[in-house]
């Protein structure tokens, strides 16, 4: 039946016009199949099996114009990269835009309702639990952190074997956000049972769930026919993992609360909450929601960090000349008791890392869905700059990817590792957002970039050479972040 009906759709004589009254001035892709656009949806879904989804994506733009739209699920999808556009969208309209119409059917079964997946009331309160945990991490370089970064560089291999650094970032990240986020050294059982999920199992499920989750996201009310090996599966992993450590944790208070009445609430104060899992633990005794919180936490804390330290060694390893300014502008740091602010000063690693963000944004793109009829700003009209009515339930896709190569902003050699342009450069916060931006924005980007900062500042300390093991390019993996397809392959040498 659905054949048959994909059929009579494609050859009947409708336009996406006659489907819908919404963005009718915008240029439109075309399609043979006005209905699901399920051409198009091919197309892009072997350009992003090829890792070449975000260098079509500028080509479309170039094509069609900084925005343009396409019918699809009865509903238009706009894309964009024009900064009016996203301004309204993610700053002055923010309110009548919403994620939780696309997001919470594709990644519901995976981690639930909480700040990355619902906006209204239910948002509210999952960033007011866990904005303080990540507010309260901005001021030092916590000494945890210090200790995970020197048993890490004194892993790494120094002799010049080629290592490939990606997987290696993910996984040390990964166990900085676990005593963050579970205060997992501390949660030990009494019967001496440890969790039936082992880290390294952990991560890949997780990275696979992310993965997962996004071909969903871009599949849309056909998610049902990604296969259970890319989605469930490792899903499964997951909540068995975190479960572990959620019921220790509510068993933990139970007994915090039983000896608080046994004492009259006499007894000895109550020890105050040392990870966000314990928060919560005080918040709420519904496991399921617990565990979800902390998935969505994790995708904050964990992914943003690896993903912009693994571009960033990347682009040094390739930039010899930018690597060894580095190292002379970075030798003098003291990092044995090192504030935030202090790692801020030096101009040459504040900018190659804006410059890492700009050419590979952790979000290269974001989805956002019209809650209530509204306008967009700009692109209508014959010279395109008039505003344009849309529709409720209207999808928007803004790609920063394309947004950081606007040679008008940007200058003529978008597609260049030169950090030295952020001299001269200074864009506003709607022409560059590599985590997003707007009330939105990513709630981990500062404890990312102070701690990637760190770390570099160690690596440049430690070892004297670098040197790229990899021609192939940078190639964009897709997944709710970007990662390179190529990974970091490196060859180390100690001083």
């Amino acid at each position: 039946m659905t054949v048959v009906a994909y059929f009579l759709f494609t050859r009947a004589p409708w336009t996406a016009s006659t489907l819908h009254h919404s963005s009718q001035d915008f240029p439109e892709r075309p399609s043979v199949d006005p209905i699901f656009n399920i051409d198009l949806t091919m197309e892009d879904m072997m350009a992003r099996m090829r890792y070449r989804g975000l260098p079509a994506s500028l080509v479309r733009f170039r094509k069609y114009g900084s925005t343009y739209q396409l019918a699809k699920w009865f509903k238009p999808t706009i894309h964009t990269m024009d900064m009016i556009n996203i301004q309204s969208v993610w700053g002055s309209r923010w309110n009548e835009w919403g994620i939780q119409p696309s997001r919470l059917p594709a990644m519901a079964p995976f981690c639930g309702k909480g700040f990355i997946t619902t906006d209204g009331p239910v948002w509210q309160r999952s960033k007011a639990l866990l904005a303080p945990s990540f507010r309260g991490s901005n001021k030092y370089i916590h000494e945890s952190f210090q200790t995970a970064v020197t048993d890490f560089l004194d892993k790494l291999p120094s002799d010049g074997e080629t290592v490939d650094l990606q997987p290696l970032f993910s996984l040390m990240f990964f166990k900085s956000a676990r005593e963050f986020l579970l205060g997992a050294a501390a949660l030990v059982k009494t019967d001496g049972s440890i969790c039936p999920v082992s880290d390294a199992a952990f991560l890949e499920a997780f990275q696979g769930s992310m993965r997962g989750c996004g071909i969903r996201f871009m599949l849309g009310p056909l998610r049902f026919l990604v296969p259970k090996v890319l989605t469930f599966n490792h899903w499964r992993i997951v909540h068995q993992y975190m479960d572990f450590y959620v019921e220790l944790a509510l068993s933990n208070r139970a007994t915090e609360l039983s000896n608080q009445s046994d004492n009259g609430m006499t007894g000895n104060k109550p020890q105050k909450p040392q990870s966000l899992l314990q928060n919560l633990a005080h918040h709420t005794d519904e496991a399921v929601e617990i565990r979800h919180q902390l998935i969505q936490a994790m995708m904050a804390a964990q992914d943003t960090t690896a993903a912009l330290m693994s571009n960033t060694l990347f682009l040094l390893a390739r930039n010899q000349a930018i690597l060894a300014r580095l190292r002379d502008e970075v030798a003098s740091i003291n990092t044995s008791k090192c504030r935030v602010e202090e790692l801020k000063s030096p101009r040459l690693l504040h900018n190659t890392f804006s410059e890492s963000l700009r050419l590979y944004p952790i979000f290269t793109g974001l989805g956002r869905t019209a809650l209530v009829d509204t306008i967009l700003p700009n692109g209508g009209g014959p010279d395109r700059d008039q505003p344009v009515r849309v529709t409720a339930g209207t999808k928007l896709l803004a790609n920063f990817y394309a947004l950081h190569r606007n040679q008008d902003v940007f200058g003529l050699d978008v597609e260049e590792f030169r950090p030295d342009r952020w001299e001269q450069t200074h864009p506003n916060i709607w022409q560059y957002m590599p985590f997003g931006g707007g009330q939105r924005s990513c709630l981990g980007q500062q404890r990312a970039r102070a701690d990637a900062t760190f770390l570099l500042v160690k690596i440049l300390q430690t070892f004297g050479k670098i040197e790229s093991r990899d021609d192939s390019g940078w190639a964009g993996d897709t997944r709710l972040t970007t990662w390179n397809a190529n990974g970091c392959k490196v060859a180390l040498f100690r001083k």
